[in-house]
């Protein structure tokens, strides 16, 4: 079965693929190549192998399906009216997206994006992505960035229900390592940190764009 795995950009879909990893044995592919850091075998504790991490769709899903496993794609895309299918959405909160997403952009891409811009962006909306997958009528389980940092028991058996999977071993990994390894790759994690920056620059303009997604997922100011 197909099964994508949904986030905005820096919520934690990195994170989520090394659970997934290490406690079920399950790669995720992306619909392209995220550099060549990206494919480094040193990676490979964390996200799998490179060959079905970057390889052609179909020979990656066939082979899921010839071992009896769900085929994952990592995707930013925003729930639409055809969308179909089962998706794991993962949610970050809004603050802490905007800030490492600002930062990425300037990092790694070399687009200088303030936190002014990045609240108001118009194609990257936050709060548009976040309500457009709470309210997908498609099969979904939301899960939280902030608990998928050291999941427990309960979570795991969650994400195994829903995909269908059985545990295959023990999560290891923290946001740390990963982002030591790969501090371009990696968000660093810090939400509260990330939190704060974002309500001393601009925490006014973004409660009022985006505080109904944010309330709605429990977050406070």
């Amino acid at each position: 079965m197909h099964f994508k795995l949904v986030s905005f950009p820096r919520s934690g879909s990195a994170l989520t693929q090394t659970i997934l990893w290490q406690c079920f044995g399950l790669t995720t592919w992306v619909p392209r190549d995220g550099g060549a850091g990206a494919r480094s075998t040193e990676m490979e504790s964390y996200f799998g192998r490179v060959s079905d991490r970057f390889g052609d769709w179909k020979a990656y899903s066939a082979s899921a399906a010839a071992r009896g496993l769900p085929a994952v794609e990592k995707t930013h895309e925003f729930a639409k009216a055809d969308t179909q299918g089962p998706s794991l959405v993962i949610v970050r909160d809004g603050r802490a997206a905007y800030d490492s997403f600002s930062q990425f952009r300037e990092k790694l891409a070399g687009q200088p994006l303030a936190l002014e811009q990045a609240v108001a962006h118009r194609h990257w909306n936050w709060s548009k992505h976040v309500l457009g997958w709470l309210d997908y009528n498609g099969p979904k389980l939301v899960l939280q960035f902030e608990d998928l940092r050291k999941p427990d028991d309960q979570i795991l058996d969650q994400i195994g229900a829903f995909l269908g999977v059985s545990r295959t071993g023990d999560f290891t990994a923290t946001v740390e390592q990963m982002h030591g390894l790969r501090p371009k790759l990696a968000s660093h994690g810090n939400t509260t940190l990330r939190a704060a920056n974002m309500e001393a620059v601009v925490g006014d303009d973004f409660w009022e764009r985006h505080g109904e997604a944010m309330r709605r997922m429990g977050y406070e100011r």
